[in-house]
């Protein structure tokens, strides 16, 4: 069984490209000192992914280490500062091993204030 932990952007007003461009630099930019940044990806997804898995996916190569999760966290929240894109933290089932990431988070495209919503509810990102 896989465990992965991600960030899926479902919805921006810039092109794929110009999303992870915008998300490395940020993610550089904030925290080249933490170790674990180097476990982090930021891809762009086919169209074929892009309905469950966002247009653009961020995650820390399905790693299960606490600290790598963690910056997962905080980088959600300074996209949630610094962009207005749709996107949601995913832990997908994560929290069977490591108890304390289990808080989903979504936070709808325009907006700055990140919400918790249980991953079965329907939610659209428009």
């Amino acid at each position: 069984m896989s465990y992965v932990a991600a960030i899926f952007i479902q919805r921006a007003d810039e092109s794929q490209n110009e999303i992870v461009a915008r998300a490395n630099q940020l993610i550089a930019a904030n925290f080249s000192a933490i170790e674990a940044v180097r476990t982090v990806r930021v891809m762009a997804n086919d169209p074929g992914r892009a309905e469950d898995f966002g247009i653009v996916e961020i995650d820390v190569m399905q790693s299960r280490n606490p600290e790598a999760l963690a910056l997962l966290r905080s980088i959600f929240m300074l996209l949630c500062e610094e962009t207005n894109w749709g996107m949601e933290l995913n832990w997908d089932g994560i929290e069977a091993v490591e108890p304390d990431f289990c808080t989903y988070l979504r936070r709808q495209y325009g907006t700055r204030l990140p919400v918790e919503f249980d991953e079965d509810e329907e939610f659209l990102l428009a």
